[in-house]
């Protein structure tokens, strides 16, 4: 927590209690000489958000110990605290560890008190501030932020007998965004809910619908009872407009992709009340990207395919990113077996993260490093005759044809693994590193016209 959010403390170390106060504020090292710290072994902290508790069960107490940043420039003019074993041996062979449980306050009717909200004046008198863990409820907070959002006034309640429209015609995309739906309710609220065909004789109540309108009736009927207009042209390509009503909610998606993110939009609104009751927050949306292209640069090594499929369903599809971009010359690539690093990654794992990609409405733009950063080429002491520099084997000559034969030879494996909309081959910061241009081919050509040339 931010120092200005603390009040007091209680510590205890065996049957030894200990209370007080923590200096609030920012401190400079000129205020502050040394940090102060103390063992515990039961630690619970007073906040304007309610009370912090830390249990220790462990072969020595742990450490509170509050530090400046002054000293650290990304954190320069803040504070905070540390918690752990400072400077602790480990024996080499030896065994050991401990465990802890950290409760985090809940939300309640409670009005916390503070200090000064700034954290710098701590001789004023405290004063109330709002319950900082249940904001207004329709204070909503979508990333990345709609393009039009309209609070309503009622939610929709989620119960056992809610259902979920899928029609025996659903489209492989519709299928994935109903999916993902079900299975955030499932794995994090643990609510399991009806999957129907047909809406039936009971109509629009108590049910989820997602779909495009030119192709589903009922999203069709919903869209023209909600005066909403969704098609290709308006919003365009991967726009939806997102009802949530009290008896239905609706997803309307402009092509597969408006489907798919409309749904990761509505997982966003799922919210547990104060009186526990599962619910999406009411709420009328229309949505559409600013940007075609919105990528990340991600690396591939030999370890990253899980966890990059799990960043991919738990944070950049949420986050609607459409894009990989994935640096891959260091990949065990057929052409040239002779460059492959034992931490590149497969050609197997790379065609699995491209499914992973595809299956959350993502492509893959394989980066080869071109020109500038090419220590990959010569990794090993290999095609050291390409080499620009040999000083500092950095870029490779761009007037010898053999380079471009061995970075065509990548490029064509990665354009036929991939079948990407788009190739980066990098072509940046050429002479950050040794001399450009002043090999025997080069020489005589200024590096502007060996950059352009290439």
């Amino acid at each position: 927590p931010r120092s200005h959010d603390l009040i007091g403390q209680k510590a205890a170390r065996g049957d030894q209690d200990r209370s007080g106060s923590l200096p609030l504020g920012v401190p400079s090292l000129r205020w502050l000489a040394a940090p102060f710290q103390f063992s515990f072994d039961r630690l619970a902290i007073e906040s304007r958000l309610g009370v912090l508790s830390l249990e220790v069960t462990a072969d020595q107490p742990f450490k509170f110990r509050r530090e400046s940043g002054d000293t650290d420039e990304h954190h320069a003019g803040s504070m905070g605290f540390w918690v752990g074993w400072p400077n602790a041996a480990i024996a080499p062979d030896s065994a050991g560890g401990g465990t802890f449980r950290l409760r985090l306050p809940r939300s309640g009717a409670r009005q916390w008190v503070s200090p000064h909200p700034g954290g710098r004046d701590t001789s004023a008198e405290p004063v109330a501030v709002p319950d900082a863990i249940a904001p207004a409820l329709k204070n909503l907070v979508i990333i990345p932020a709609p393009q039009q959002v309209q609070p309503l006034e009622q939610d929709f309640l989620l119960n056992e007998d809610t259902r979920l429209l899928v029609p025996a015609n659903a489209s492989e995309a519709e299928l994935r965004a109903t999916e993902e739906i079900r299975a955030c309710l499932r794995e994090r609220f643990g609510l399991s809910i009806k999957v129907v065909e047909s809406l039936g004789a009971g109509g629009a109540t108590n049910c989820l619908l997602v779909g495009q309108p030119l192709w589903s009736p009922e999203v069709a009927e919903l869209c023209r009872r909600e005066g909403a207009l969704v098609t290709p042209y308006d919003p365009g390509p991967e726009g939806y407009e997102l009802v949530v009503r009290p008896d239905y909610v609706l997803v309307a998606g402009a092509d597969t992709a408006g489907c798919y993110y409309g749904a990761q939009t509505l997982k966003q609104l799922i919210d547990v009340r104060p009186d526990e009751r599962l619910v999406i927050r009411g709420a009328r949306l229309r949505d559409w990207p600013d940007f075609g292209f919105r990528g990340v640069h991600l690396l591939a090594d030999d370890y990253a395919l899980e966890w990059q499929t799990q960043l991919i369903s738990n944070v950049l599809a949420p986050l609607k990113i459409n894009n990989l971009v994935l640096e891959c010359e260091y990949g065990k690539w057929d052409s040239h077996p002779e460059l492959a690093q034992p931490w590149g990654m497969s050609k197997a794992d790379m065609r699995q993260l491209r499914a992973v990609a595809e299956k959350h409405f993502m492509r893959v733009t394989p980066l080869i490093q071109s020109l500038g950063h090419c220590e990959w080429m010569f990794a090993g002491g290999h095609h050291a005759d390409l080499v620009e520099d040999p000083k500092r084997p950095y870029a490779y000559c761009p007037s010898n044809p053999r380079s471009h034969q061995l970075l065509f030879d990548l490029y064509s494996e990665a354009l036929e693994l991939f079948q990407p909309e788009y190739l980066h081959i990098g072509h940046d910061e050429v002479a950050n590193r040794g001399e450009f241009g002043t090999c025997p081919r080069c020489k005589g050509t200024s590096p502007a016209a060996l950059f352009a040339g290439n």
